[in-house]
């Protein structure tokens, strides 16, 4: 799979539609609450991605733990935190 100007589009369409339902991209959550998505990774809410691709945005995948958290739509290399979550998962990733 090739990152081509039409997957940007729909990605950047997914997005909009999913912060209107009050969902937030990981990389906003990062940057409000000043955390790096290796800490997620390393409170336990990510895993590693087992194969990886140069088309890969992330090196993280939503584990079970994160489900909690986050949503991921793998197709458009998404990871959103849910509505009302992001103190949560800030507070677990904090700990």
């Amino acid at each position: 799979m090739s990152l081509t100007d039409s997957f940007f589009i729909e990605r950047g369409k997914t997005l909009d539609r999913y912060k209107t339902l009050g969902y937030i991209c990981i990389d906003e959550f990062e940057e409000m609450h000043s955390l790096k998505i290796d800490k997620i990774f390393e409170a336990g809410l990510l895993s590693q991605r087992m194969v990886k691709s140069t088309t890969d945005l992330y090196d993280y995948h939503v584990n079970s733990k994160g489900k909690d958290f986050m949503k991921e739509i793998k197709d458009l290399e998404l990871i959103l935190v849910k509505p009302d979550s992001a103190k949560k998962l800030a507070d677990a990733v904090t700990k």
